[in-house]
């Protein structure tokens, strides 16, 4: 552990101390309490299901003050969630992500809204509001749910429209000029009709601070949600959903700091006032110099060491619209036989501009249109006897991704020191390359990196699952998906080109390509009972996820090098679930050991990111308590436990190394300490909740500029309710201690950098809520 980790464990050790000795004699109502879960598409309480998940209800998400996947992740253990960009969202469980975020890309764990996938990470929408239930599934997933993912996955299921007329609305001003507005009206609309209309809308300033224009990082969103249940009969349901999101706001920035390639062709930071050299990889024997002590290889020095300043020439929009529609029909056939159909739409339109490099020169810059649609439909037959539990069902995935990138990089300063893209063709004369010498400043125009490529998924699967009690302490469950997938992609134009001039023009108007999978999912396991308060499993799980297309700019595209394969993880796991002392401690603990096949690892070369399939494991374990001493205090407690390894990674040197899963440390912890104070006129409420960090990589190949140190974050509310519960007023602030840490890096020594995002900056918000029913 970290100093600084060593400091916030004594800090909120001492805290928590202090909270216990103020809790004798309280008499308030704690948070914990039963969450009941659809972790096996059947409403469960959540200690009587064998699967590791962690689950929020809609109260406690209010009550803790959680308002975005961050605040959830930093409160579930073996959950890493990065958002580098509002168009690219990284969900890691267990050291399993997909770090690669090329548009048309699936993630290794799955996001679901409301039993429906979504399948972009661009359209992965950050703010959660009104919810009835969060829950984050550990472990293979695809017997069960619709899409195959081998990480786990992540489940937000909203809140329903209710029998009786309620309702809220909050207000919220926080850091940044920071305006939150969020609220919604249910209840009944005939005698077999109801409704419920939910809206949010967050904005705020920028908290990139940009010396030479607008800060970037801000927001401007708004997302509507609106729904119907028709009660047909006492046997038949239709529910009706449509949800619209839309972003226009200005883009995130990237920070970078100067590096060089040591020995073995690894990034190294440069340290201040050290003037760097960095050998090529593509030109063995040439060096991108840097011409100034304690710069890029651009020549740019940055004033200071603050992560959230930054000079950005190019401050560029960011737009986004998601549109949701869905259909679900649910008909008791029977008292023990029921049908479910849900049909689900999506259809996301992106806009991305970025300022790549992250200086005040017009070096490299990016835009991305994004233009994607989904449809799917799930079918499935429900069933239950007397000791047996039985589901079997039908899924069918539809989705094409139209993306158009490009990259413009005035590689004129860079290249007035030495060469670094060695694929430009002869005959630009100031290219060493064929040429008689460097280019002279101002010599070299522009180059412009393009491509337009569509790619076309389909899934179709057949899914069966059952649990039979062998007695009546103990049971087994087994479960089979079938699953066909076919993915097509067209590379509509793919070029490089100086002044009209093509480079790499053998790339250009690439033929269709097309692969396909078959491959099942499978589970068995078994449960045990001994008793009422306490659950033991174990278990063993397949589960694959299919291959696709990388769409890397700069690299050879063909049909050798564009597609990569499936990847097959094999997990065994055995868990407990258990209640002691009165109910009053719940302890959840799990420990499993991955077997992959074909990772599909990514590696970032050149500007290039590419997919390769290599093998790995990770073995660990998991700890959930929640401990009520009294009923006015309460606390929680979560620790994970990961090691990793990823076999045979192709190195820069040329040698093959075994290498960790990136975005997995060794081990995190975090908590939540909760105290309430009752007065005549109320409840108040103090809180505190920390997450602890280990070092981790942020990539396969794992240079020296993209480890990451420990890190620890903290972050406070007080709370005041009244005694009817309708009126609720709080003060938040999150990392109290404005820890300086990064969500996101990428080595670019061969260019004399590493780019970072920067993790969010002390954040304070004031609001005031009020809630009515019946």
């Amino acid at each position: 552990m970290t100093k600084k980790a060593n400091i916030y464990r004594e800090l909120i050790s001492g805290i928590v101390y202090a909270l216990l000795l103020l809790s004798v004699g309280a008499g308030a109502q704690p948070l914990m309490e039963e969450i009941f879960v659809t972790a096996q598409k059947r409403e469960q309480s959540l200690q009587d299901v064998g699967i590791s998940v962690t689950a929020f209800s809609g109260n406690q998400i209010r009550e803790l003050g959680y308002t975005n996947m961050i605040d959830i992740s930093q409160q579930t253990p073996s959950l890493r969630v990065q958002q580098l960009h509002p168009s690219v969202t990284t969900l890691n469980i267990r050291g399993i992500s997909q770090n690669d975020f090329a548009s048309h890309l699936e993630a290794p764990v799955a996001l679901y809204v409301d039993d429906a996938y979504v399948s972009s990470m661009g359209a992965v929408h950050g703010q959660t509001f009104d919810l009835g239930r969060v829950e984050v599934l550990r472990g293979p997933q695809g017997t069960l749910f619709g899409r195959n993912a081998t990480g786990g996955l992540l489940h937000f299921i909203s809140a329903k429209p209710s029998e009786k007329f309620e309702g809220y609305g909050e207000f919220s001003y926080g850091s940044y000029d920071q305006i939150k507005l969020e609220g919604a009206v249910s209840g009944p609309l005939t005698e077999s009709v109801l409704g419920r209309l939910s809206v949010a809308v967050n904005n705020h300033d920028g908290y990139l601070e940009n010396r030479i224009g607008d800060d970037l990082s801000a927001s401007d969103s708004y997302s509507l949600r609106g729904q119907l249940q028709f009660n047909i009969n006492d046997a038949l349901t239709l529910s009706l959903k449509a949800a619209y999101s839309d972003d226009d706001t200005i883009a995130s920035g990237t920070t970078h700091a100067p590096t060089a390639y040591n020995a073995d062709f690894l990034g190294e930071s440069i340290p201040a006032g050290v003037t760097g050299a960095t050998p090529s990889i593509g030109a063995p024997g040439v060096f991108v110099s840097h011409p100034c002590a304690g710069c890029d290889a651009f020549g740019y020095v940055d004033p200071d060491d603050d992560p959230w300043t930054g000079s950005w020439d190019n401050v560029g929009p960011f737009k986004r619209e998601i549109q949701n529609y869905q259909a679900k029909l649910r008909w008791g056939i029977s008292d023990d036989l029921t049908l479910v159909s849900i049909s689900d739409y999506s259809d996301l339109d992106k806009l991305n501009e970025e300022d790549t490099d992250g200086s005040p020169f017009a070096q490299v810059s990016f835009v991305e249109v994004e233009e994607r649609e989904q449809f799917s439909q799930e079918i499935r037959l429900e069933g239950e006897s007397q000791r047996t539990t039985w589901l079997t069902g039908i899924y069918y995935l539809d989705f094409t991704t139209n993306s158009m990138g490009t990259v413009t990089q005035d590689a004129g300063p860079l290249l007035s020191f030495a060469p670094v893209f060695p694929s430009f063709v002869p005959g630009v004369s100031c290219f060493i390359f064929g040429g008689p010498g460097p280019c002279a400043p101002g010599e070299l125009p522009p180059a412009v990196f393009f491509h337009d490529e569509e790619v076309r998924s389909s899934s179709k699967a057949v899914f069966g699952h059952v649990e039979y009690e062998l007695t009546d302490s103990l049971s087994i469950t087994s479960a089979l998906r079938y699953t066909e997938d076919e993915r097509e992609m067209d590379i509509v134009i793919d070029s490089t080109a100086i002044n009209g001039l093509s480079l790499n023009a053998t790339a250009a108007n690439t033929p269709a390509l097309d692969q396909s999978y078959e491959n099942v999912s499978a589970k068995l396991q078994l449960n045990w009972t001994p008793n009422d308060d306490w659950l033991y499993y174990a278990g063993f799980t397949r589960g694959h996820k299919a291959g696709n297309f990388s769409a890397p700019f700069f690299a050879p595209l063909t049909a050798d090098t564009l597609p990569h394969d499936e990847e097959v993880l094999h997990s065994f796991e055995v868990g407990a679930k258990g209640e002691l002392m009165d109910s009053r401690l719940r302890l959840n603990a799990s420990a499993f050991y991955y077997d992959y096949e074909d990772y599909q690892a990514s590696f970032f070369l050149n500007f290039s990111q590419t997919l390769s399939n290599l093998d790995a494991e990770a073995y660990g374990a998991e700890l959930e308590l929640v401990y009520v001493p009294t009923k006015h205090l309460e606390f929680q407690f979560g620790a994970s436990f990961l090691e990793t390894e990823v076999k045979n990674v192709g190195m820069p040197n040329g040698t093959l190394q075994n290498r960790e899963l990136p975005n997995a440390p060794a081990y995190s912890f975090n908590g939540i300490a909760r105290y309430t104070v009752p007065t005549s006129a109320g409840d108040i409420g103090l809180q505190l909740d920390f997450e602890l960090v280990d070092d981790f990589c942020f990539g396969v190949i794992c240079h020296p500029s993209e480890e990451e140190d420990g890190y620890g974050l903290l972050n406070a509310h007080i709370s005041y309710t009244t005694n009817d519960g309708r009126w609720k007023a709080k003060v938040l602030v999150r990392n109290l201690t404005e820890e300086k840490y990064r969500v996101f890096a990428v080595d670019s020594s061969f260019a004399g950098l590493s780019s970072f995002t920067p993790g969010t900056p002390r954040w304070w918000g004031v609001s005031v809520a009020y809630q009515w029913g019946e």
